[in-house]
């Protein structure tokens, strides 16, 4: 299967997604994740989400201090399989 962006770890319950996932826990990582429109529309909100996830690992209040006045992240629903398909067809018939 080879296909662009739209498949390698997007889509919701891929195996790729789990491996990506595995790997990094793993080695003791945190997997984090946005979305391209929500790092391009909301990137202090991006910031802010960061900061809390160091936040509730480091119990430091003075991580949330300087995002007490940015907005929430607003989340949004990963795609799935099907929509990454549907997606890679719409983008190869715009490429035409």
């Amino acid at each position: 299967m080879t296909w662009n962006r739209y498949n390698r770890r997007s889509f919701l319950r891929s195996r790729a997604d789990e491996a990506w996932n595995t790997f990094f826990l793993g080695q003791g990582w945190l997997v984090v994740r946005f979305s391209l429109q929500q790092v391009t529309a909301q990137p202090q909100s991006c910031c802010r989400a960061i900061a809390q996830v160091l936040h509730q690992l480091l119990a430091d209040p003075l991580l949330l201090k300087p995002f007490e006045e940015v907005p929430e992240l607003v989340p949004m629903p990963r795609w799935t399989e099907a929509e990454a398909r549907q997606m890679l067809a719409r983008e190869r018939v715009l490429s035409e």
